[in-house]
């Protein structure tokens, strides 16, 4: 650490210091330090005031910031020495893994002692500050120098590269990598010493496992600058190799005054570090040496197995160079600390003379060379090593290659291997109608330079890698690189490939790279193809890589286009763990509609479309039962702003079946330009494009099909079960910028921490999860053990409970936890309880008969509000709990009811009891939406000749809500009904009898009613008698309010009997007991019989109530604390809501009402905001 510069020290004066101790991340360039903030000292913080105490350290000076972390100057006071402290700020110490990772650096950088390396005195924590303190060392850092001076010379260069060549060894024995080698990381001492600083992202590699660590998958850490191609793909995996790539790359621009990778986005420049060599060292700075160019050439090979294996590998090699250099200049003295096989180092200022390695006159620059050569640790044909020497002459055009995990051929199979795209075309010639094309791995076959295209006619196509042992991880891919263009002119072109009339065509394991010719005009092609198949019966294309080259993403390319013409029969076309990248403006695959597709586990890069489904006969050809002929299952859809997954063409047909896919746009919502009065929906990702006015689309989404998951992506008309996600569903912050690593498949990798993108929890996973092996074996895309630990459940079921529980799985009913209520359900026993651990809507399938005693309930902590399945609307009499026998008790619940489905169902001799629950009821056009429905008597079985006990309602503490009825009865028959302390609110009536009586005695229904608020916009007791004489009720209310909804002229009864045959007497049909403290409101008159016919109608107004009842009760004007309770009013009530006040003998004046129910004691669950 020093006070002019190093990753880990800016100087910035106290007193203009920023109060923020943590501001947004600079650019990850070796500007600034890696995953950093800027240097700050927060003024507002005492602890961090110049001249106050840390631990034993006085605080001196801000002098920057490094990983994550503050850093300042220091006095430790015990030992009198000036350190340098790095502070890990509050905010970032409330992140756990933060300071997991604070400690390990360490740790890590405790277990060193080395002069080249920057060491660590003390860790602690004072006033919740974390801190480490380190050797603060004077000097320049290497950046800094570059900056100053331009180029380092190569005489200082290899003096540094041998110092810290050895720290890197010292590092390497106790199991330690740096992972962030860059200039700034690399201090120069004013004696030439040069030291290794900022263990900011150091791993240690003894005894961590291949899933642990602090480091997660998918997050690149280190500098894009200098970082290694293995570490952008997996920072967990970068080795000692990893730190050697990154030290050639620092010297490479400490020699050449810039970078390997000098401009560009850090998506360029991850791509470059794993597809493109540099320029020539000695392009830009002649004086470069051959040998250290050979030397840096070897530390910066993309495959690690091509460099230098240690750091003493390199310090040799290195050592060979100065010893076989002329020494004609005098000798330099040495930095202090160099290791006696460095001594007599000669200047290194003098270049040897630019020419080929054969024609070097040293012998020994032969040697260095020769020794470079076979030690490069592969002998593939595609050499990972820059040619330095070819790269004036060459200009890599595409991507070389992808590594992926491929065999190697067997040697005594490499005489007939096929080695370039002549060969390619010969062994197609030679081998006729069934063709099997086992390509090498690595190799690159492209056919532009053929004199002409590639037609196969016959009928089998097979293309592969090599056969052999698949341990090996280090290889790649065969590339087919093809021209694209349009289907007319395809096979006038050298460099095309066009399958026609083959029975079957298999890609397997192979990168197919599209070319587009070059634009001879200003307007480019229309639709370029890459891939054509005519008159194909079925296509199989299995883990293969089909993507265009950087410079064709602009072109509106392509990928696979399948026709067919009026002679050929449907075929079928199958893509299954592959990813489609043919650029933003692209189109991956092209099909035709008389073709029955299957797409499974794949990963679509942003296209304008993924798949275009285009008309290819005269005639609708899609199955009238609507049988899928496109169907899309466990794949991953990036987007980026727009474009659609499937875009259906003109009058092509379409039956469309979606599962378990995951449909993302990968743009945050403020990457989104907006103007004001801009739709938001406006210009969003669609799943389905298709010309709303023509009938040419159908979605297949059958019941128990699992759903598909969308973040800011429309989901087509008919999706009824998608998930939508509220936050991006990928590992990595810009999943984009891995389409062109080393591993594209990565790109697709989800934060499996999500947990609406699981399926019953791990393994099942939404999108793309599988890969597989050259031996066909699967692989999952993901880089942890699969399956990943199955997540716990948050909540356990005791004795006598059945838990519901969305995430649960069927073999969590051991445990006695359910993914629905219907599952505990068939499980449940008498006596026990089901809890719903479930926030927001849980569908209920209308429930079994079961004779049983029970109780249903939220569990602790949680708000579930029940609602009907799909299943329960289609039967016209169910109910979502049927009682034939036994008891039910609901409690703590609120239910939504919408349309037919009663909410309970009860035969003779059942009980149910409802207690501080909040109904809403919901009728649709003519379906009834009822609390309870009591079944027919007559329907019920009798055991000998008595008639079932009566049915018992029990209420308390309860509110019902809405439009529809609390209790129904479609026959009459004798029930007990007990409400205490509850509230009715309803468009419809609070009891409904819909039918008479012929015979007598009379069924005779008792209400007891306590404390309950009853208002409505109709009669309160609707009793109908259908022409006949209506059943008995006989009423006790104690301290109610009953109040019709409206104080309008034209208002109901409050008791309607209708459709007598006009001998009812009031009497007979209704007993009321009440007792003075019960209000009467708003209705006019309290009681009305109209009997069928020309019978003589009866109205009771206040007076003739009061006499009938015996009271001498209070009737009037009722107002409620909401205004004029509207049918919309009462869907959304709150219990505040219902607080009334009765006007008194003086007009306007108004006096609060002490009877109905408590609303206090009424169930709060319905204010909940629920999803």
């Amino acid at each position: 650490m020093n006070a002019k510069g190093s990753s880990l020290i800016r100087l910035t004066p106290i007193e203009a210091a920023p109060t923020d101790l943590l501001a947004e991340h600079p650019p990850n360039t070796d500007d600034f330090p890696t995953v950093i903030t800027p240097s700050s000292l927060d003024a507002s913080n005492p602890a961090l005031m110049p001249g106050s105490r840390l631990g034993n350290f006085e605080l001196l000076e801000a002098i920057g910031a490094g990983g994550m972390a503050t850093v300042l100057k220091a006095r430790d006071l015990d030992l009198g020495r000036i350190v340098a402290l790095k502070i890990l700020p509050p905010v970032t110490a409330r992140d756990s893994e933060a300071v997991k990772r604070f400690k390990l650096e360490a740790r890590a950088a405790a277990k060193l002692d080395h002069e080249n390396i920057a060491r660590v005195y003390f860790c602690g924590e004072d006033r919740g500050l974390h801190f480490i303190a380190f050797e603060f060392v004077e000097g320049e850092d290497l950046r800094r120098r570059i900056d100053r001076v331009g180029r380092v010379s190569p005489h200082d260069a290899v003096h540094y590269l041998l110092q810290l060549s050895a720290g890197l060894a010292h590092a390497a024995e106790r199991g330690v990598i740096h992972r962030d080698i860059k200039p700034s990381n690399i201090l120069i001492t004013p004696d030439g010493r040069a030291k290794i600083v900022d263990m900011g992202l150091a791993r240690h590699l003894e005894g961590q496992s291949f899933n642990g660590g602090v480091t997660q998958s998918g997050v690149t850490l280190g500098t894009f600058d200098y970082i290694s191609p293995e570490q952008a793909l997996d920072p967990r995996r970068a080795d000692i190799r990893s730190d050697i790539y990154s030290l050639g790359c620092a010297f490479y621009h400490a020699l050449t005054g810039r970078p390997p990778v000098p401009e560009g986005t850090a998506a360029k420049k991850l791509y470059a570090h794993e597809h493109e060599f540099p320029t020539d060292p000695r392009d830009l700075n002649p004086a470069v040496p051959d040998g250290l160019a050979m030397a840096l050439a070897k530390m910066m090979a993309k495959r690690p197995t091509q460099r230098y294996q240690t750091p003493a590998e390199l310090s040799h090699d290195l050592s060979l160079l100065v010893s076989a250099s002329t020494s004609s200049s005098s000798v330099t003295a040495l930095p202090h600390g160099l290791t006696s096989h460095h001594a007599g180092l000669p200047p290194l200022v003098q270049a040897v003379p630019r020419m080929p390695l054969v024609w070097l006159t040293a012998v020994a620059l032969v040697v260095i060379a020769t020794v470079l050569y076979f030690n490069s640790g592969n002998t593939a044909p595609q050499s990972s090593v820059a040619p330095w020497h070819e790269l004036a002459a060459k200009k890599a055009e595409l991507p070389p290659v992808v590594p992926y995990v491929t065999p190697a051929a067997h040697p005594e199979t490499r005489s007939n291997r096929i080695a370039d795209a002549r060969g390619l075309a010969e062994s197609l010639a030679r081998q006729g109608e069934k063709a099997l094309i086992q390509l090498q791995p690595g190799a690159i076959y492209d056919l532009r330079s053929l004199p002409e295209g590639i037609q196969f006619t016959g009928t089998e196509l097979i293309v592969e890698p090599e056969p052999g042992p698949t341990d090996r991880s280090e290889f790649a891919r065969p590339v087919l690189r093809i021209l694209a263009g349009p289907p007319v002119e395809k096979m006038a072109r050298p460099g095309t490939l066009n399958c026609r009339d083959v029975g079957r065509v298999v890609f397997r394991n192979v990168e197919i790279q599209i070319v587009e010719r070059p634009a001879t005009s200003d307007q480019p092609e229309d639709d370029p193809i890459g891939l054509l198949l005519t008159n194909v019966a079925r296509t199989e294309i299995e883990n293969c890589l089909i993507r265009t080259g950087v410079e064709s993403r602009k072109g509106r390319s392509v990928g696979i286009a399948v026709e067919r013409d009026g002679r050929t029969k449907p075929g079928s076309f199958v893509l299954r763990r592959s990813v489609i990248d043919v650029g933003v403006q692209g189109i991956g695959l092209r099909l035709p509609e008389r073709t029955e597709v299957e797409l499974s586990e794949d990963g679509f890069a942003p296209h304008q479309s993924a798949v275009l489904w285009v008309d290819d006969a005269e005639e609708s050809t899609v199955a009238a039962d609507g049988k899928p002929n496109l169907t899309i299952q466990s794949c991953t859809f990036m987007f980026d702003r727009g474009g659609s997954a499937v875009s259906v063409d003109q009058r092509a047909q379409c039956t469309l079946s979606l599962a378990a896919n995951v449909f993302a746009d990968t743009a945050a919502p403020d990457e989104k330009l907006m103007m004001p009065g801009d739709d938001p929906r406006a210009g969003q990702p669609v799943v389905l494009r298709a010309d709303p006015s023509l009938d040419v689309f159908r979605l297949s989404n059958p019941e128990g099909q699992t759903p598909n998951a969308y973040y800011h992506v429309t989901s087509p008309v008919g999706e009824t079960r998608g998930v939508q996600l509220a936050s991006p569903p990928w590992a990595v912050a810009d999943p984009r910028s891995l389409l062109a690593s080393l591993n594209p498949w990565s790109a697709f990798h989800l934060d499996l921490n999500e947990k609406r993108l699981r399926v019953n929890r791990l393994p099942h996973v939404l999108g793309m999860v599988w890969t597989e092996l050259p031996d066909r074996s699967p692989r999952p895309i993901y880089d942890v053990g699969w399956p990943p630990p199955k997540p716990s459940l948050p909540v356990k079921a005791k004795a006598g409970q059945r838990v519901v529980h969305p995430d649960a799985v069927p073999e969590d009913a051991g445990s006695r936890v359910y993914p629905t209520v219907a599952k505990a359900f068939e499980d449940l026993k008498a006596g026990e309880t089901i809890l719903i651990a479930q926030n927001g809507k849980v569908p209920v399938s209308s429930l079994p008969e079961k004779a049983l005693r029970a109780t249903i309930a939220p569990f602790d902590g949680f708000f579930p509000v029940l609602v009907p399945s799909e299943e329960a609307f289609r039967r016209p009499d169910a109910s979502l709990f049927p009682l034939v026998d036994g008891e039910l008790t609901l409690t703590g619940l609120h239910i939504q009811l919408v349309g037919r489905p009663a909410v309970v169902t009860m035969a003779g001799g059942t009980t149910c009891t409802i207690r501080n629950c909040t109904i809403t009821l919901e009728e649709k056009d003519d379906e009834t939406a009822s609390l309870i429905v009591l079944t027919e008597p007559t329907r019920e079985m009798k055991v000998g000749a008595a008639d079932p006990a009566n049915p018992q309602i029990h209420m308390e503490n309860t509110l019902v809500h809405g439009r529809g009825k609390v209790v129904l009865l479609r026959s009459p028959r004798s029930f007990d009904w007990t409400a205490d302390n509850c509230a009715f609110a309803l468009d419809g009536a609070v009891l409904q009898s819909e039918a008479g009586v012929r015979d007598t005695p009379l069924p005779r229904a008792a209400l007891r009613w306590k404390n309950v608020t009853a208002t409505t916009t109709g009669a309160l007791f609707d009793i109908r008698g259908s022409g006949q004489r209506t059943q008995g009720f006989d009423v006790s209310c104690d301290r109610c309010l009953l109040a019709s909804c409206t104080r309008r002229r034209a208002v109901p009864p409050m008791v309607l009997v209708q459709e007598t045959d006009g001998s009812n007497d009031p009497a007979a049909t209704m007993t009321w007991r009440g007792d003075n403290a019960n209000v009467y409101g708003n209705y006019d008159p309290l009681l009305e019989i109209r009997p069928l016919g020309a019978g003589r109608p009866v109205d009771w107004d206040a007076a003739r109530w009061l006499r009938f009842t015996g009271e001498t009760g209070r009737v009037g004007a009722v107002r409620f604390a909401i205004a004029s309770l509207t049918p919309a009013k009462l869907r959304n009530l709150k219990p505040d809501d219902l607080r009334a006040e009765l006007e008194t003998s003086e007009p306007g004046v108004w006096r609060a009402i002490d009877a109905g129910a408590d609303v206090v004691k009424l169930p709060k669950s319905a204010e909940k905001p629920q999803p």
